[in-house]
């Protein structure tokens, strides 16, 4: 154990040792494997591997989260470009990880619907729930297109289509043709492998944010980013337009039509399009029915979840969970 010390006082302390932070058999067999290929024998191998201790991985994330602001905290220096490696390493692991759940190998249900779901986001500025959203995109891209050149021509006709949309809504971001191009030259310049890509799509997706936000921010924009943000919260429940009308003040026909004006979709279509992505997670995450997923994302009941589910990715809830394993 090595003491990390500042002013004479202990901040803490570096500890180090194996562990294993996924319990599958497929990656005991495949760990016991590569043991045994290293030159030891088979039983010792899995002796050794049954030993280690398992820690679910959001906590050794947080722990090397910690250790990196302890860092500074002590040196005294400016993360700098360590703060930019930070952001693409915590992208490529939150892409790498929706990647992994999904576990689909012959086809993915990829949905041109949460690139509208995207758009709404980036209208009103609200640009947590749009990373969240873009990396669930990028992981079904790659999935959809995992050779080299097919992922960065769909990065650039994803990106070619936020920016049409956001220039069709408001004339005044025409200057965003001039900023698109610089942003395909840096994706061309990023070439086709993902961990160069996907920060220079993210770069990308943060000023094409700000852009918009900055020029069309108003009050009426407030609202709105106010309203997906319940919607975002409450979506599991019996959410009605009386709540959400409620919640920011306005009148439900105010509340319908500014939705509509800023995002292009309705606030039904808003709920639909979350509920869905929650059930696409919820099916290849976990065990439960499709019963259980309808009821507890807010469903009337499992027909119309089924249908619904249907309508948005083409294929049902029970066939979307078997062509994923």
């Amino acid at each position: 154990m090595i003491p990390l010390v500042k002013d004479n006082e202990i901040k803490g302390a570096l500890s180090g040792g194996e562990i294993i932070y996924n319990q599958e058999t497929y990656y005991r067999d495949e760990s016991i494997n590569h043991l045994a290929s290293c030159g030891i024998l088979r039983n010792q191998a899995a002796k050794y591997f049954d030993s280690l201790k398992y820690y679910d991985i959001s906590i050794a994330t947080g722990a090397a989260q910690h250790l990196f602001e302890l860092f500074y905290d002590i040196s005294g220096w400016k993360s700098g470009i360590l703060d930019t490696n930070l952001a693409n390493a915590n992208q490529q692991r939150s892409i790498a990880e929706k990647i992994h759940k999904k576990k689909v190998i012959a086809k993915s249900f990829y949905s041109f619907q949460e690139e509208k779901l995207l758009f709404s986001f980036i209208r009103v500025g609200n640009k947590t729930r749009a990373r969240e959203l873009f990396n669930n995109i990028l992981a079904d891209m790659f999935i959809y297109n995992p050779k080299g050149s097919l992922l960065q021509a769909r990065a650039i006709e994803m990106l070619g289509y936020l920016v049409r949309c956001a220039v069709e809504d408001n004339p005044v971001l025409e200057p965003l043709m001039e900023k698109h191009l610089h942003w395909i030259n840096n994706i061309i310049v990023a070439g086709d492998q993902p961990e160069n890509l996907w920060p220079a799509l993210r770069d990308s997706l943060d000023e094409l944010i700000d852009y918009i936000h900055n020029k069309s921010s108003n009050k009426a924009n407030k609202k709105v980013e106010r309203i997906l943000n319940y919607i975002s919260k409450n979506f599991s429940g019996s959410i009605s337009l009386q709540d959400i009308s409620k919640e920011v003040k306005l009148s439900t026909f105010r509340v319908s039509h500014l939705v509509k004006e800023h995002t292009g979709l309705t606030i039904q279509q808003h709920i639909k399009s979350i509920r869905i992505s929650k059930a696409k997670e919820l099916l290849l995450e976990t065990d439960l029915s499709c019963t259980d997923i309808a009821y507890d994302l807010g469903f009337s009941d499992q027909s119309y979840f089924i249908r619904q589910f249907k309508q948005t990715t083409g294929t049902t809830p029970i066939k979307f969970r078997k062509r994923s394993y």
